[in-house]
């Protein structure tokens, strides 16, 4: 579970602490929900100590195309042309321009496709809260 101890890794990975604290709790909320109505199914859903492995390869794969289908209009492809030390994207839906914000943890990364959740404004705009995506899953995930 998360603690306070924990505050500096989430801030050293572009996490804010007190989002990680509030997803605990709803983590915590959510395990007792499955262990009162479903008790044998909680011990598959938790290993003893509480601590999830993580994820796959195909569980990333498939969590991440999961992200893309529920926010397909929020798709942005870098700009491979901007000579710009930060990389600068296209938003597909409405091709405005746009940045990966300073506390991403992907924001040394640059992918060139990323599904974001929102947008930011400031000095720039800025999405929040993305994840690299594969553009070639656009065509199967985005529907009619």
């Amino acid at each position: 579970s998360y603690s306070d101890k924990s505050e500096a890794w989430a801030i050293n990975h572009g996490l804010q602490p007190k989002l990680m604290a509030e997803m605990d709790a709803l983590a915590s909320q959510l395990s007792g929900i499955v262990k009162m109505y479903f008790p044998g199914l909680s011990s598959k859903l938790a290993p003893p100590g509480g601590r999830l492995p993580p994820p796959t390869a195909k569980q990333e794969t498939l969590l991440r195309q999961i992200a893309l289908a529920g926010l397909v209009d929020r798709v942005a492809r870098r700009d491979e042309e901007d000579r710009n030390p930060r990389a600068v994207y296209h938003t597909l839906y409405t091709d405005e321009t746009v940045m990966i914000h300073n506390h991403s943890c992907l924001r040394g990364e640059a992918p060139p496709w990323v599904v974001y959740l929102e947008l930011s404004e400031s000095t720039r705009v800025y999405m929040k809260g993305i994840c690299p995506i594969n553009p070639q899953w656009l065509a199967r995930l985005a529907g009619p």
